[in-house]
């Protein structure tokens, strides 16, 4: 269930029976206990039934509801927690379960009861921390601020403090799911039983520090933060959309609309031979298009998220490169790949020249790549093993000490193999 489907809050149903009522029905429609929680979880607990005290029989979804307000509103008074345990009040439904003797179910509403109560106040913590006291704050501004904390959608006379508890709560949830994806520990959606069954996730941070870039000159902690929680279609936290949609697209496009139709036309499955192109050009129209003028991606973006276009293009111009076997195509497509890392694939003075990031390369990888045309270059001879020895592997030597900062165990991280495979070509 969305956000918005979650909070929003309908119009007064027109039948209601209590919770009791309403669990025995299910029940006797066959419905298991566990699907009874998520339905009771998804709509009780979220006002999705109007009075907490009871919920709907009605299904008529033909009714128009009321729309959303198309800006936030200015309601007169302040914010109260008068009645605010009524979002985590599970006491109803812990009482139908004692008296159906179901101890097991008792346990469950009473754990989502605490783990409710400690998501408000830890979302009104993280409230306070950024605007100061919230309790009788002009409920006006309390719903301002809020919702830089969190979107929200409003109805002309909602419950407003009803709302603020209930976006609260989310907020409470949202970073507590995010600290430890990031941070890294257990599931605050798991019962304290599962928690100490399992261990304890290491979470994103240590792992990119450990496996991508530890060090923090080349990505920031800032950096890194702003990249995780809106590597998805909405932020993490404030559900706010992101521009991983935007990105998606370019790099579909990328594949679908280049890539591919560049393989199927000059690659031969029969014969398993090349048709010869312009590698230079297929390099330039790919760099262009991950290049947004209007409102340019930050830096480390096309350097951490999955599906690099490199990666494609990089592809076809090494298979193609080690078909043809020559010296003049090898130094094209590596000339290409130093100027990817160097942000040089547009020429001074071009449009696009002022946003072009230099990104990053994996040298084990296409280092290894450039090493298997040894055998070929020395059968064409024109110099070609020497260049590859001293043009090749000295740029990549060159370029040891600043992937190196990227901490041993980086995927980045240049071997002292592979710098020697290339010293020792004769």
């Amino acid at each position: 269930m969305g956000l918005f489907d979650f909070l929003k809050k309908k119009k007064q149903p027109k039948q209601s029976v209590s919770m009791e009522e309403y669990i025995k029905i299910k029940k006797d429609e066959g419905v298991s206990d566990d699907d009874i929680k998520e339905e009771i979880m998804d709509d009780f607990k979220s006002k999705m039934f109007g009075d907490k005290s009871s919920v709907s029989l009605d299904d008529d979804d033909d009714d128009e509801e009321k729309p959303y307000m198309d800006k936030l509103p200015t309601p007169k008074g302040n914010f109260t927690e008068k009645g605010v345990e009524e979002i985590w009040d599970n006491s109803s439904l812990i009482e139908y379960d004692k008296n159906e003797g179901d101890l097991e179910n008792v346990k469950y509403w009473r754990e989502e009861e605490k783990k409710d109560k400690e998501s408000y106040y830890y979302g009104k913590k993280i409230y306070e921390e950024r605007f100061g006291e919230i309790v009788n704050s002009p409920l006006t501004d309390v719903i301002k601020n809020l919702s830089e904390l969190i979107i929200d959608e409003y109805y002309e006379d909602d419950d407003y403090n009803f709302r603020v508890w209930g976006k609260l709560q989310q907020v409470g949830k949202n970073h507590k799911w995010w600290e430890v994806s990031y941070y890294g520990g257990k599931n605050p959606n798991l019962t304290e039983e599962e928690r100490e069954e399992l261990e304890e996730d290491e979470g994103y941070e240590k792992y990119f520090r450990r496996e991508v870039c530890k060090s923090k000159e080349i990505i920031t902690d800032e950096e890194l933060v702003e990249f995780h929680q809106n590597d998805g279609g909405s932020n993490d936290l404030t559900y706010r959309e992101t521009r991983f949609n935007e990105l998606s697209e370019i790099k579909r496009i990328i594949n679908k609309k280049i890539c591919i139709p560049q393989k199927e036309k000059h690659y031969d499955k029969e014969t398993k031979s090349w048709s010869d192109f312009d590698i230079n050009r297929i390099f330039l129209q790919i760099r262009s298009l991950m290049i947004v003028m209007e409102n340019p991606f930050p830096h480390y973006i096309w350097k951490l998220i999955s599906g690099n276009p490199f990666d494609r293009v990089y592809r076809i111009c090494r298979d193609y490169m080690k078909w043809k076997g020559n010296k003049k195509t090898t130094q094209i497509v590596f000339d290409n790949v130093c100027k990817w890392e160097n942000g040089e694939i547009f020429r001074e003075g071009e449009t696009q020249k002022e946003y072009e990031e230099g990104l990053w390369i994996n040298w084990n990888k296409v280092g290894k790549d450039f090493l298997t045309m040894k055998t070929k270059l020395k059968k064409e001879g024109e110099g070609g093993l020497k260049w590859l020895k001293d043009e090749v592997g000295g740029y990549i030597k060159e370029r040891k000490n600043f992937y190196n900062s990227f901490g041993e165990e980086s995927e980045y991280y240049i071997s002292d193999e592979l710098i020697g495979k290339f010293e020792s070509i004769k």
